[in-house]
């Protein structure tokens, strides 16, 4: 995880997923030691199609989890943030469409029914770990949260744009 705070306003944070997913790591190799024990055990065509194929499952699944990363920046021109693969491109909300804008604690699973992206009505949430985020109120009565792990340096910067809202 990376993160830095300047005296100037600017903001900078990178949250891997695939830190905060280990365990799937290790259910995913255990599946797979699980298939390769019953293939070597009874060596016919259907058991070897099935190792290939939930070999398959879990390089797709690592190599995913491996890609997501949450990153969000902070600066005189409003918020960013991107989550590649699924957003690959800074999605940019300039101050001047933010309502309000607070640094918050919430519940992952409650609130937003888990970590990763969610979309609920008005309500978007990209959460890679922790209870805390970026609450941003749009104009238009949209909420967008923004998950962090550096919340004390997120208050400060946030505070310090709270005059362009």
């Amino acid at each position: 995880m990376e993160s830095s705070c300047s005296s100037s306003g600017i903001f900078n944070e990178e949250q891997p997923f695939e830190k905060k997913w280990k365990w799937l790591y290790y259910l995913l190799v255990l599946l797979l030691l699980l298939v390769l024990y019953n293939a070597v055990k009874s060596p016919d065509v259907n058991n070897i199609g099935g190792f290939c194929v939930v070999l398959l499952a879990c390089l797709i699944i690592t190599l995913l989890l491996r890609t997501f990363k949450l990153s969000t920046q902070i600066d005189s021109s409003g918020i960013s943030y991107k989550f590649p693969p699924a957003i690959p491109d800074w999605e940019r909300i300039s101050w001047h469409e933010i309502r309000s804008v607070e640094v918050v604690s919430y519940n992952p699973i409650a609130d937003f029914g888990g970590w990763g992206i969610r979309i609920t009505g008005t309500k978007s949430a990209y959460i890679v770990s922790g209870n805390e985020g970026l609450q941003i109120a749009l104009k238009t009565g949209s909420i967008v949260m923004i998950g962090t792990n550096k919340a004390p340096e997120l208050t400060i910067v946030t505070q310090q744009y709270n005059s362009l809202i």
